[in-house]
């Protein structure tokens, strides 16, 4: 594991939890769109890192659509299981250029530094109050 992403795995437990369920869907369907941006534009250059990174993008979609958390459709996963799935989600991003056979190239720059935006993303989500709970706090605490 190199510095930048055992760094990250290392500190993200004890960042302070600053993201709810509403703020993480927005980073979570924002990451859904880099890697389906990065899969187009890598289409011509390297299709291994293309198809990764489309691959990518799919299971970051289908973990919000699926999740119980404002913007998430069928509500089949819960919150506290989203989170799990972030953090495996970042591991698999990690690895898709080793597994494909591309580590050496330039691209697979892009799922390492990725990798440890997802790890740090998920170090900031309080997946331990549950969404509806997240926005009457929020409420509470910032109500004039």
């Amino acid at each position: 594991m190199d510095m930048p992403r055992k760094s990250a795995s290392i500190f993200s437990p004890r960042l302070p939890k600053l993201l709810g369920s509403r703020a993480h869907s927005v980073v979570d369907y924002s990451f859904a769109a880099l890697f389906f941006t990065a899969g187009a534009v890598f289409w011509r250059r390297n299709r291994r890192a293309s198809i990764g990174a489309i691959l990518c993008g799919a299971g970051a979609m289908l973990n919000s659509l699926l999740t119980d958390y404002p913007g998430g459709v069928a509500r089949a996963v819960t919150w506290k299981t989203h989170g799990k799935i972030d953090t495996a989600l970042a591991g698999i991003t990690a690895a898709v250029p080793g597994l494909l056979g591309f580590a050496d190239d330039e691209h697979a720059l892009f799922f390492e530094s990725t990798a440890v935006a997802e790890t740090l993303a998920a170090g900031l989500t309080d997946y331990h109050l549950a969404p509806k709970d997240q926005d009457e706090a929020w409420l509470e605490n910032h109500a004039a």
